[in-house]
């Protein structure tokens, strides 16, 4: 439940920062941002104006580790928002997840 509130607050917040981001025409490319299954149908009206642009998936030591990876390839690949699809930490985390700009 904390995830999904943080991944909320952080997927609001994103439009000041962006404004604020803005300003400096140098600034490296904002770090895509996670956001859960849950958060994206309480946001479907916020989330009209972006498209599913691709899908990946990975393996990491740790689901920290793994949600770090995504959040690397998504931004890499232009995506400004990851949707972890499916997760196993049986014995190393591994997942996929939905890119979205």
């Amino acid at each position: 439940m904390k995830r999904i509130a943080v991944a909320t607050a952080l997927f609001m917040a994103a439009g000041s920062f962006s404004a604020f981001a803005a300003t400096t025409s140098e600034m490296a490319p904002a770090q895509a941002k996670e956001i859960t299954k849950v958060a994206l149908k309480k946001a479907k009206e916020d989330m009209m104006g972006h498209k599913k642009v691709g899908t990946i998936s990975g393996s990491a030591s740790t689901s920290d580790d793994l949600d770090a990876k995504f959040a690397r390839a998504a931004t890499e690949m232009g995506a400004k928002y990851f949707v972890i699809t499916s997760l196993n930490t049986h014995t190393e985390a591994y997942g996929t997840a939905d890119l979205y700009n």
